[in-house]
């Protein structure tokens, strides 16, 4: 019993062992940032040639008697060719220079394009290739036609790489490539030392004659400047001399206008003086003339009450005022002062008649 369970357990680890041995030959794993085609040997399990279809990352059967796989990287691929990398890129420019260009390409299988491109261009190292070479000869056709200087020019080398483009693409369609182009960077160009001179002495050369330019251009602003400036001071002096004539016909007017206006006011005023004169001479003459009127009327009243009884007592009475008199010694039989009567008497006053009651 002992036995038998111990060749059970044997038997069984043999069997493990066998399945993990056979486990990598059974299912294929595709790591991120490829994709797998899968080519069947064998018309089990399917038909027989490459799979339509691109498989991603993941676990994937692999019969090892019955499937091929074949992974590409389909993420953006970068070619570069310069001076330091191990693709060097030169080539003859058309006045016949030579021109070195560091170019980097950018490039990618179209998303579930992977299986074709097995079919057209094979493995990916045969991939790669062929869309290496097709770079090289495409940016030899579109920069090899330009002349030296115009490497120089941004404008002509943006041109030139879009007809590197054009011809890539070109290139990728005759072939049945299912691969974009992502872009296509000059990043530098160098030319040999011959041509390098050239075009420093040729620098040299236009920068003398655009400096002499910009010399006899200097000297001819001068002397626009200096006409300008003349003519300005001219018409300063003219617009100065308009101006002070301005002025002085605008002081002329105005004292003219102040003179006027002084001349009204003074009129104004001695007409309202002698008006107010005339005014005062004919109210002085009326007051006077009826002071006049007033002292005639008191005096004729005065002579009509001074020819009355009244006017005697008042001539008698003024008599009286005017007499002086020291201390009198007079008889009281001969005069009587408590006779008022008789003293008026004395005095000139006229008897008057005593009203009866």
């Amino acid at each position: 019993m002992k036995v038998t369970f111990k060749i059970f357990i044997v038997a069984v680890a043999g069997l493990l062992l066998f399945l993990g041995s056979m486990g990598e030959t059974l299912i294929v794993r595709v790591t991120l940032g490829n994709v797998g085609v899968r080519t069947q040997k064998l018309d089990f399990f399917g038909t027989k040639g490459v799979v339509q279809e691109d498989f991603g990352p993941g676990w994937h059967r692999n019969l090892w008697f019955v499937d091929e796989w074949n992974f590409f990287d389909n993420t953006v691929q970068t070619f570069h060719m310069s001076a330091r990398s191990k693709h060097p890129f030169q080539l003859k420019s058309h006045d016949g220079y030579s021109v070195s260009l560091d170019v980097t390409i950018k490039y990618r299988i179209r998303e579930g394009k992977a299986h074709r491109v097995l079919v057209h261009l094979g493995t990916l190292q045969r991939y790669q290739g062929f869309v290496e070479n097709l770079c090289r000869d495409a940016c030899r056709s579109a920069f090899g036609v330009m002349k030296t200087e115009a490497f120089y020019q941004p404008s002509s080398r943006t041109e030139a790489t879009e007809r590197a483009r054009k011809y890539l693409i070109d290139g990728l369609v005759k072939n049945n490539a299912d691969v974009d182009i992502v872009e296509i960077l000059i990043r530098d160009v160098k030319f040999d030392e011959q041509y390098e001179r050239k075009i420093k002495d040729k620098k040299l050369a236009d920068q003398d004659i655009v400096l002499n330019q910009s010399k006899a251009l200097a000297a001819q602003q001068k002397g626009l400047t200096n006409k300008i400036s003349a003519e300005t001071e001219a018409m300063m002096k003219v617009i100065e001399q308009r101006r002070d004539a301005t002025l002085t016909a605008m002081k002329a007017e105005n004292d003219q206008t102040i003179a006027r206006v002084t001349a009204d006011f003074q009129k104004y005023v001695t007409e309202k003086k002698a008006d107010a004169d005339l005014y005062a001479a004919e109210k002085d003459a009326a007051g006077t003339l009826m002071i006049r009127k007033a002292e005639a009327e008191g005096e004729k009243l005065r002579n009509e009450a001074m020819s009355g009884p009244g006017g005697a007592v008042l001539a008698a009475l003024e008599a009286a005022k005017n007499l002086t008199l020291m201390d009198v010694t007079f008889s009281t039989l001969q005069f009587d002062p408590l006779d008022l009567g008789g003293v008026l008497k004395k005095l000139g006053v006229p008897a008057t008649p005593v009203a009866s009651k």
